[in-house]
């Protein structure tokens, strides 16, 4: 099942940064890197997605 992560600059109609990957800690770690990345931008949205499966 892929894991999908999203890293939006603005708000929801600005364009996104979107992975995905085969494992879940891949994801997580990915996530979690953006967030202590990112995070602290107040224009910043960062989103774990389920399957699109």
């Amino acid at each position: 099942m892929p894991f999908h992560v999203r890293l939006r600059f603005g708000p929801p109609s600005s364009p996104a940064v979107t992975g995905t990957w085969d494992s879940e800690a891949t994801a997580e770690r990915k996530f979690r890197g953006f967030i202590g990345r990112y995070g602290s931008r107040a224009d910043v949205r960062i989103e774990e997605l389920a399957s699109f499966c």
